[in-house]
């Protein structure tokens, strides 16, 4: 099975990889920092998970594009979207 998780390199997506691959998925993470994501895919696979990367800027139309390409024809058994950069301002705001 796959999952995909965005936001995948560091900090909650990084975590939600990491249970995902414990659950047995395969992965594809994706970020805006290719070096994070080279970190992040050593990590992951080093218990034998498969990881793919995807470098892109997914509040960009191209970004989105370039992940929809990762992905290609396989199933997407779980999608976690975990993309963003908080504002910092109160939630109620």
């Amino acid at each position: 099975p796959l999952a995909v998780v965005t936001g995948g390199s560091g900090g909650i997506g990084l975590e939600l990889a990491r249970e995902l691959a414990r659950l047995g998925h395969d992965l594809l993470i994706a970020a805006e920092d290719a070096d994070h994501l080279d970190q992040a895919k050593r990590d992951l696979s080093a218990d034998g998970t498969k990881v793919d990367t995807c470098a892109a800027d997914l509040s960009r139309e191209e970004g989105v594009e370039a992940l929809g390409r990762s992905i290609g024809e396989r199933p997407v058994d779980i999608l976690c979207v975990n993309a963003g950069v908080g504002l910092g301002e109160p939630f109620l705001k």
